[in-house]
């Protein structure tokens, strides 16, 4: 099983997609040391000319060393973890606007002004059940990915600005 990851570098006026079949769950690792490292390191990946979709992709991170801004989401461990990364990620990318792309892919398209809907099928919020999986009677949308794997779960976080956290109840 995969877990796939896009990357988007912007340079120059220009980007470029690259795309890994078994990164998405390291995407933060690949991050951490900093723009010209991670830059590289999505670069070692295959190029694409497709965009991965919100089904398939797991996680996802855009470089923009034009505008120096950095937007990503992956899987974290737990809030503690993600709390860890962010503020890892602001230490080792100065002067970068580092932003969380709460909303996936559409976060990323939307910055290369190509819009949030780029890697949604039509009506995909509501073919969406509750639990993340799809709605009774609703067809799976098949093997369309360019890295030719079923997906993962993934959950990502909530809609911009309203991330809630909840623990678990802990037995007395």
């Amino acid at each position: 099983m995969g877990a796939r990851a896009q990357y988007v570098v912007v340079e120059n006026g220009t980007w470029q997609r690259y795309c890994s079949h078994c990164a998405a769950h390291r995407v933060v690792d690949d991050l951490l040391p900093g723009p010209v490292a991670a830059t590289r390191c999505f670069r070692a990946n295959r190029e694409i000319d497709e965009w991965l979709d919100d089904t398939w992709c797991e996680g996802a991170a855009l470089v923009d060393h034009d505008r120096r801004i950095l937007l990503w989401f992956a899987f974290a461990d737990g809030w503690a973890d993600h709390l860890a990364a962010r503020a890892v990620l602001a230490r080792t990318w100065p002067g970068w606007d580092v932003r969380f792309a709460h909303d996936g892919m559409g976060d990323l398209t939307h910055h290369l002004g190509l819009g949030r809907d780029l890697t949604r099928a039509p009506d995909w919020f509501e073919t969406i059940g509750p639990s993340g999986s799809r709605a009774p009677g609703t067809p799976s949308p098949g093997p369309s990915s360019p890295c030719a794997c079923p997906p993962a779960a993934f959950v990502r976080g909530a809609a911009l600005g309203s991330l809630s956290i909840t623990s678990p109840a802990v037995p007395a």
